[in-house]
């Protein structure tokens, strides 16, 4: 995973005055093992362009999720409806 990205999501979601966020950083498409994921957990996964099928098969479940293109962030907000983003990063 692109270091810079990582560590610009780690440090969005982590700053003072925010809610806290679990971030669980992920090369395969499959839930992390030891991560319940809650309404403040932020899943990221890598290399989804590669497995598009199964990264919308998985992700269609969850209701905002965030396409990079590469990378997939995966959101557990049960209060607000399903939303799909597509960006697209120059």
């Amino acid at each position: 995973m692109d270091v810079l990205f990582k560590q610009r999501l780690t440090r969005y979601f982590t700053k003072e005055g925010r809610t806290q966020f679990k971030l669980s950083f992920q090369k395969e498409l499959q839930p992390p093992p030891s991560v319940q994921p809650d309404e403040n957990t932020v899943w990221v996964f890598s290399g989804i362009h590669s497995q598009r099928e199964e990264w919308l098969k998985f992700s269609c479940q969850e209701n905002i999720r965030l396409d990079f293109f590469y990378w997939g962030v995966l959101f557990f907000k049960t209060d607000q409806a399903k939303e799909l983003f597509l960006l697209r990063i120059f």
